[in-house]
């Protein structure tokens, strides 16, 4: 790479994987080794946005691979046009393929490829492209796109984040912002309590990345996408933390912990914009309470009483449970299902379903984390 500057790995969107509800029994994680395949049984390419950072730049892209077979000369590179329209001329980037599988950092910035357009549900290419070329400089074996659904006029909202092969049941690309309601055929028999949904660790703790890391960011932002983006990107599990703070206008916020920082109402606009344009399966878990709730159901039941207002037409009803079927969810002809980390308020509900539970690893490693998974799912 050019330029001598430091790379980290941010607190940028940070998918990550929310078990949801119960463990699937005799489950195995296992981490994936280089030259195994992750590609449901076939050569593929990606090209995703990166996780590292410096203090002056960010979103850069990464192209990966995977199952590959390959023969001396064999290299991926990243274009800015579709080289499987004709001869791969011009990369951006290129890397030999001496393995399997691999990845490369291509030190290329979105906005070096990129156009800002419109967000809408339409999904598209945007202007980067991942090939897997042979050494004749001619054929291109596959190929893939940065592909998204519509991009906005800043830097976010802007890009696919997850490549499309490591979605649920290796989708096609382009499905992101409706892969669950995609394969309905698929899943409908599948149990909710059965399941892995991708989910967004406090889904509502979002900022743009400036540059610069303080204490707040580094302790309290956890996205970068806002709601309605991270819906749009495949998200499914949205864990939700609320503050009351009843002398301001509006009352009701999200919070992580002490820290305030978005009124509730954007983030619950956000994802009726998304349930009323799509046919997806969308968990709200309301988990945390860390301001102004106090010790007795009083400003629970004030937030239920919003919520409904605000959700309840769209909400699944409680004559469903856990137990029930994606196929039972969609035929109730209600998509949303509004879970609430406070069971007492919940027993008395005919609204809020029982919270999610949450797993805590604290671990800051990748083998303690397959690890630490491992066990969770053969408890």
């Amino acid at each position: 790479m050019a330029d001598n500057f430091e790379m980290r790995r941010s607190p940028l969107p940070a998918l990550v994987l929310a078990l949801t509800l119960q463990a699937t029994s005799a489950a195995v994680i296992s981490r994936p080794r280089v030259g195994e395949d992750v590609s449901c049984g076939q050569l593929n390419v990606a090209v995703v946005v990166s996780s590292l950072v410096s203090d002056r730049q960010a979103r850069y892209l990464e192209v990966s691979w995977d199952n590959a077979s390959p023969l001396s000369g064999d290299w991926v590179g990243l274009f800015n046009h579709d080289p499987s329209s004709g001869s791969p001329t011009g990369p951006l980037f290129a890397v030999s393929v001496n393995t399997s599988s691999g990845w490369a950092f291509t030190g290329t910035r979105t906005d070096d490829v990129m156009t800002p357009g419109p967000l809408d549900f339409t999904s598209r290419c945007l202007g980067a492209w991942a090939a897997y070329v042979k050494a004749d400089n001619t054929t291109v074996l596959t190929s893939n796109c940065l592909r998204g659904t519509g991009t906005s006029s800043s830097p976010r909202s802007t890009f696919n984040l997850v490549p499309s092969c490591m979605l649920p049941l290796c989708l096609s690309p382009g499905l992101v912002q409706t892969w669950l309601s995609d394969m309905k055929s698929s899943l409908s028999s599948l149990r909710l309590n059965d399941i892995f949904l991708p989910g967004s660790h406090d889904a509502g703790s979002y900022q743009e990345y400036s540059g610069i890391e303080t204490l707040v960011t580094k302790y309290t932002i956890t996205q970068e996408e806002d709601v309605l983006s991270q819906l749009i990107y495949g998200i499914r599990y949205l864990d939700l933390r609320v503050g009351y703070y009843p002398t301001r206008d509006p009352v009701w916020w999200v919070n992580h912990g002490v820290a305030r920082l978005h009124p509730l109402q954007e983030f619950i606009d956000d994802v009726k914009t998304f349930i009323q344009a799509t046919d997806e399966i969308v968990i709200l878990d309301a988990h945390e309470f860390p301001q102004g709730f106090g010790s007795d159901l009083t400003v629970h039941r004030l937030l239920e009483t919003y919520l409904r207002e605000q959700l309840g037409t769209l909400t699944v009803p409680k004559s469903l449970s856990w137990s029930s079927t994606l196929g039972e969810v969609w035929s109730s002809g209600k998509r949303l299902i509004l879970s609430y980390n406070q069971q007492q308020l919940v027993a008395s509900s005919d609204l809020l379903w029982t919270g999610v539970s949450q797993q805590w690893g604290n671990v800051d490693t990748l083998d303690g984390l397959y690890n630490y998974l491992a066990g969770v799912m053969n408890k």
